[in-house]
């Protein structure tokens, strides 16, 4: 008996979601191990700042609301209080529930795992919507998971910026299918994740429909898509700027993009690796929409003006890859519709399957070797805690109370973050009152590296040695 085509169909839909949520499953599972491995090492991207989110975080729900680990951003210094921010992240306050129950830097590694392995379910939808081929969408996951920057990215800590990248492209699925519920989703997670966003929002008015519509509705969706996103720039983002740290903030956060110090050559030279070196294979799919590819090319220039570059992947500010967040979703969106487009195309030729096998075969085949230079990359990044000091670094971090204060390397900071008082002592504006030579009394411990401060220091205020190892010094008072 035949089956019907209609059925057949659905449950291929059905095969290819499962194997795509699946996938999800287990990638995230094994993300979230390494990146759990890799805290117990101290080999966080950059423990200072996952010390900030932590205590921001622990303060809110556990502590006074007063934080003592306080970035600095080029145009205002977040804190004391836990109400004035640098940025505009209303994701920060929608996992203060879940926080609440497990108040601990892991459970924000853990939520930033989850949500950002979204992008692969958001990425096979991308594909299946505009392809019509679920084998299509299933064929394009690996193509995520080895596209350079993508592993770097899910390693990288807690990062608002990084949580935007599935809502960006459910965003860009929405807005193709002029399905209004799809890109609310995308649309409010992505404002949710950082103010960054709201231009991303912006420009998608500049995406087309997937099918031929009326130039009415096309306006609509175009003026509204402009509208939100400038509206939460302007209005939400530099009002609450100018409300937490004065009016001339605003203008001082625009400084920032104002121009570059490097000369044209090196710009376009950094642009060209982070093109082929981030995006892979993704380059050339991307080609076969050219008005989605040219939307990458703001965040591409603002990447390469001095933000970010490939060849920081071996080196210590690896982290700062946070930046090429809006990048990679823009170029992401656009490979996945033109991959999308080059299976279609197949369909127009007498030998379809081998067309589309060469399509996915020579995707792989180019990403392949792009995924391994920024790999060996990554583990060339030096690590400064040995792994004789690791055990004994968490036996002392067990004993520091949460109204201890401490006085820490940036490296060891993270753990150490669910406690009133916490200071490093690398930059002036993030050491104690009294540093080195008179310690406020709040101060009860000390993780440094040797030779960072000079023992007798330290015994003179009353502090003795609890661990003294290759790499990580510990003092107790």
């Amino acid at each position: 008996m035949n089956m019907n085509p209609s059925m057949s169909m659905r449950r291929t839909d059905l095969a290819g979601w499962v194997v795509a949520l699946v996938l999800t499953v287990v990638v995230t599972a094994g993300s979230l191990w390494i990146t759990l491995q890799r805290y117990h090492r101290f080999e966080t991207g950059w423990s200072w700042d996952l010390a900030f989110y932590n205590q921001w975080c622990w303060a809110i729900t556990h502590g006074d609301s007063i934080l003592s680990v306080r970035p600095i951003a080029a145009y205002a210094v977040e804190g004391p209080s836990v109400w004035k921010t640098n940025y505009l992240s209303p994701a920060r306050y929608a996992l203060l529930p879940i926080y609440r129950l497990w108040p601990s830097p892991v459970t924000l590694l853990v939520i930033h795992g989850v949500v950002f392995w979204w992008v692969l379910p958001a990425a096979y939808g991308l594909v299946r919507h505009e392809s019509g081929s679920a084998l299509a969408g299933v064929l394009g996951l690996p193509l995520i998971l080895l596209t350079p920057l993508v592993i770097p990215l899910a390693l990288n800590d807690f990062r608002e910026l990084q949580l935007g990248l599935p809502f960006a492209i459910w965003a860009v699925d929405g807005v193709r299918g002029r399905c209004k519920g799809l890109t609310i989703l995308g649309v409010l997670g992505l404002l949710a994740c950082r103010q960054e966003f709201a231009v991303w929002v912006a420009m998608l008015a500049f995406v087309p429909a997937r099918a031929p519509e009326e130039i009415t509705r096309r306006f609509r969706w175009c003026a509204w898509l402009w509208f939100v996103g400038l509206v939460w720039l302007i209005v939400a983002f530099f009002g609450f700027l100018v409300t937490v740290s004065g009016w001339s903030i605003p203008m001082q956060y625009l400084r920032q993009f104002q121009g570059s110090e490097l000369a044209l050559g090196e710009i376009l030279t950094t642009a060209f690796w982070i093109l082929i070196l981030g995006l892979g294979s993704w380059v050339v799919l991307g080609l076969a929409v050219p008005r989605l590819v040219l939307l990458t090319l703001p965040w591409l220039w603002s990447l390469a003006s001095g933000r970010y570059g490939m060849h920081l992947m071996a080196d210590p500010a690896w982290h700062h890859v946070r930046y090429a967040v809006p990048f990679l979703a823009s170029g992401l969106a656009a490979s996945l519709i033109g991959y999308s487009k080059g299976w279609l195309w197949a369909a127009g030729f007498g030998r379809a399957r081998s067309l589309r096998a060469l399509l996915v075969l020579g995707s792989y085949v180019w990403m392949v070797p792009m995924f391994l230079v920024v790999q060996n990359q990554f583990r060339q990044i030096p690590w400064l805690v040995a792994a004789a000091d690791v055990e004994p670094t968490w036996r002392a971090i067990a004993q520091v109370q949460p109204n201890d204060g401490v006085v820490a390397h940036y490296d060891l900071t993270a753990p150490l973050s669910s406690r009133r008082w916490l200071y490093s002592y690398i930059l002036d504006q993030n050491k104690p009152a009294g540093y080195p030579h008179n310690l406020p009394a709040t101060i009860q411990w000390v993780f440094i590296h040797p030779g960072d401060i000079q023992p007798d220091l330290l015994a003179n205020q009353g502090f003795r040695v609890l661990h003294d190892g290759p790499t990580v010094q510990v003092y107790q008072r």
